[in-house]
């Protein structure tokens, strides 16, 4: 009786043989191979994005009172960590971040999740979406499970500077 741990595989068909000697040399090895398969791990559910509303705009009423925008999810049970990525819509990415399940901000509710984006000088005006993934890590922080990704659309609607005009300086002091 022996037992043999093996490292986490990835989907496919493997094939092992036991290989072994008595004290006097005799060969007592397996005949055949044993063959096992691993099958695809499915991928986790899509988390149900709350916040921002799809194609929700954010203008500048928005951002004289907020200096973060707060992107909202439910929380999926079997995920270990959540991976948000942030595109304009030229699909360019701006932000990544992995962060652990247990380190996401709950708030009142604990059915939902939050990450509070602070990086607003990435932003400009237009169009932009956020992917967010739930994902299942293993201890020691290989990637067991990946989720389907939730994808919202909002619009950043900042009014167009304008070229500012100045009087003529005329002559400084010192020149």
């Amino acid at each position: 009786d022996y037992t043999v741990a093996l490292p986490p595989l990835e989907a496919g068909t493997y094939r092992w043989r036991v290989s072994a000697t008595t004290e006097d040399g005799l060969d007592i090895s397996s005949v055949r191979d044993g063959i096992f398969t691993v099958l695809p791990i499915p991928p986790l559910a899509k988390p149900a994005v709350f916040s921002p509303a799809e194609n929700e705009t954010f203008g500048a009423n928005f951002f004289k009172t907020n200096r973060s925008i707060v992107f909202r999810w439910k929380k999926n049970t079997e995920a270990t960590h959540y991976l948000i990525k942030l595109y304009s819509s030229k699909k360019q990415k701006i932000f990544e971040r992995e962060i652990a399940a247990n380190e996401v901000s709950v708030g009142g509710n604990p059915d939902n999740c939050s990450f509070v984006f602070t990086e607003l000088a990435k932003l400009s005006r237009g169009t932009f979406y956020v992917d967010i993934r739930a994902q299942r890590r293993l201890n020691n922080g290989i990637l067991f499970q990946e989720g389907n990704a939730s994808v919202r659309y909002f619009v950043i609607d900042l009014p167009q500077t304008r070229k500012i005009e100045t009087d003529d300086a005329g002559v400084l002091y010192g020149r």
